[in-house]
């Protein structure tokens, strides 16, 4: 049965785990993992698509989330690992040159460090 359901992308379910588990992994991969025969898991929890976009024969299909499923995932990754308070959003301190760019790709050339 066919059913018109809200999903969420994986760059969008990358967000919110950043946002809600913190940024020291990298989600995309976490994720991309998830869906391989490894079965990459967090606190005994995994997170699996419910379904991936038509696409064509040019582009290709992307997994799709149910934004229960992530919700879900991110409360028992907290329960397990014992996360009580939210998780605050932490930019790092990087030094770099801030001169206006000339051109839009100059920012290849700009070299950050931490600081």
């Amino acid at each position: 049965m066919k059913a018109t359901k809200h999903l969420l992308s994986v760059a969008d379910v990358a967000f919110f785990l950043s946002r809600h588990l913190g940024p020291d992994l990298q989600w995309v991969d976490f994720l991309n993992d998830c869906r391989r025969k490894e079965a990459r898991n967090i606190h005994g929890c995994r997170l699996l698509p419910v379904c991936r976009t038509a696409g064509t024969t040019s582009t290709a299909r992307r997994p799709l989330y149910r934004p229960a499923d992530v919700s879900q995932f991110i409360r028992e990754v907290r329960d397990r690992a014992g996360i009580r308070e939210p998780f605050p959003f932490v930019a790092r301190a990087y030094v770099y040159d801030d001169r206006p760019a000339s051109n839009d790709s100059e920012w290849v050339f700009r070299v950050a460090a931490p600081a």
